[in-house]
């Protein structure tokens, strides 16, 4: 996976979802963290929520003199220390899920994972060893769409965990943003991970929870409750009045044998695990031909929550090129040029990083002189 820093738009949409009633306070970076004091919360939370600087240990509850917070890179005591460099953060540094800060939702935090303990991995992580992480557990207060957005300047991931030890617990990972259905009285526990062991540093967090709702530009419940949400309600442009998918795709088409005919914006979905799927395409005289993968105007591909690998085969199923991160985020995209002119077939599924991704996707294919259906 390409190292990326996440840039302004992320760190602007992280701190317009606090919304008007946070409009007096200080608003946290994860350039300069906002110092709520020793253990106490600001007024940045408003409505009951959580607010300042938390995790590693709850925000509140020790007493003045000693760390009262392990992961906001403050010296909440004085004493020259900070964070996991202090001894009064010893338990909290060595392990992050007995250590787990509980977040009341709504929850705007700043935090830092400078010296934390490495034990776990989120799967849209490093391959083979990530850096520190700090873990949140929430609970959740009502059901809807818990939104979950991670602002920072050195590559991290954040993924959601019914059990924080477990990985195959795992229900949602991203880099920017996470968006999971959610229940009342749920118990989920929220990582913040590192990419590599050089990449712990600064960060800041905003989570809600959403009232679920098709026409909110928000996958939620795929693919039982919605299968696609480009934030409107209007049918005859790939995702219907009541945010289910107006496919192209024919199954099944899981095979080069069985593929679906394509059109220039041909519309799909990876429904299950594993998933894939095959479109007739011509290659034209000039030899020429690019197809691109998008998401359906939820934003999957910028905030990184599809991740997709399109590929162009031969007839007989032999493979002539393929791109994993070529478009928007880590949608696809192929460009190709002097190719033998004929038929072939373009072949979608998950990335092979995370082989058990589904999605929605609009494929658009384009070629001089392609002779497909408009």
């Amino acid at each position: 996976m390409p190292r990326q820093q996440v840039g302004s738009v992320a760190s602007l949409l992280l701190w317009l979802a606090v919304g008007g009633c946070q409009s007096q306070a200080q608003e946290p970076s994860a350039a300069s963290p906002s110092r709520a004091g020793a253990g106490e919360q600001s007024a940045f939370g408003g409505n009951g929520g959580s607010a300042g600087i938390v995790g590693g240990a709850p925000s509140g509850g020790k007493a003045s003199g000693q760390e009262a917070n392990c992961s906001d890179g403050l010296d909440n005591d004085t004493d020259g220390l900070t964070d996991c460099r202090d001894p009064d953060c010893t338990a909290a540094c060595k392990d992050s899920c007995t250590a787990a800060a509980p977040l009341t939702l709504p929850a705007y935090v700043a935090g830092d994972l400078s010296g934390h303990a490495s034990h776990q991995t989120n799967s849209c992580g490093a391959v083979s060893e990530s850096g520190a992480e700090v873990v949140y557990s929430v609970v959740v207060p009502n059901a809807g769409t818990l939104v979950a957005t991670l602002s920072s300047k050195n590559p991290m991931t954040l993924a959601l965990r019914g059990s924080c030890t477990s990985a195959k617990s795992e229900q949602s990972c991203g880099s920017q943003r996470l968006i999971v259905p959610v229940k009342s009285g749920e118990t989920w526990s929220l990582l913040v991970d590192a990419l590599t062991p050089s990449d712990a540093g600064t960060y800041a967090l905003s989570v809600r929870i959403d009232a679920a709702a098709c026409g909110n530009a928000r996958l939620e419940g795929f693919p039982k409750q919605e299968q696609c949400d480009d934030g409107g309600t209007t049918s005859g442009d790939g995702c219907s009045a009541t945010c289910q998918l107006e496919a192209i795709e024919t199954e099944p088409n899981d095979t080069s044998a069985s593929a679906s005919e394509s059109k220039r914006n041909t519309f799909g979905m990876l429904e299950t695990a594993g998933d894939v799927d095959f479109y007739k395409v011509i290659i034209p005289v000039s030899g020429q031909f690019s197809a691109g993968l998008s998401d359906l105007g939820d934003g999957a591909c910028t905030f990184e929550l599809l991740d997709s690998e399109l590929a162009l085969l031969s007839p007989t199923g032999d493979v002539r090129a393929v791109d994993d991160d070529g478009g928007d985020g880590r949608c696809s995209r192929l460009q190709l040029s002097q190719l033998t002119a004929g038929p072939a077939v373009l072949r979608v599924r998950a990335a092979p990083r995370l082989p058990s991704g589904r999605f929605p996707y609009l494929v658009t294919i384009s070629s001089p002189s392609l002779v497909i259906l408009p």
